[in-house]
C-alpha cells in the first residue's frame, strides 16, 4: 500500500515544478549550514491532510492555493525524515 502525502501546490493539476525542492528549483538557500541544506534538498511533505489546509490557511494560501497529494510505493526508495518534533508533523522526502 502507497505511504500518502500532501503539499501545497500552485498549479491544478500539479506540475513538476509544484513537487520540487527548493535545491532542485535551484533557489538560493539563506543559511549554509550543513543541516539547514539537507532539509533544503528535501521535499517538504505533510502526512495529514489537516496539517497542509491548516498551513495553507496560515499562509493565506501564498504557497499554494491547491493540495497535491503524492503516492508513494512502498518499493520506492525514498529516505522521510521529521523537520520538527511533531510525529504527524511537515516531513522532508528525498
Amino acid at each position: 500500500m502507497p505511504r500518502v502525502f500532501y503539499r501545497l501546490a500552485k498549479n491544478n493539476p500539479p506540475t513538476t515544478q509544484d513537487v520540487l525542492s527548493q535545491a532542485a528549483l535551484r533557489k538560493p538557500p539563506p543559511r549554509m549550514d550543513a543541516d539547514f541544506l539537507r532539509k533544503w534538498e528535501g521535499l517538504s511533505v505533510f502526512d495529514s491532510l489537516a496539517d497542509v489546509q491548516r498551513l495553507g490557511q496560515q499562509r493565506r494560501w501564498r504557497i499554494g492555493e491547491y493540495i497535491a497529494t503524492l503516492l508513494i510505493s512502498d518499493d520506492a526508495p525514498y529516505l522521510l525524515r521529521c523537520v520538527t518534533d511533531v510525529i504527524h508533523g511537515p516531513s522532508s522526502v528525498r
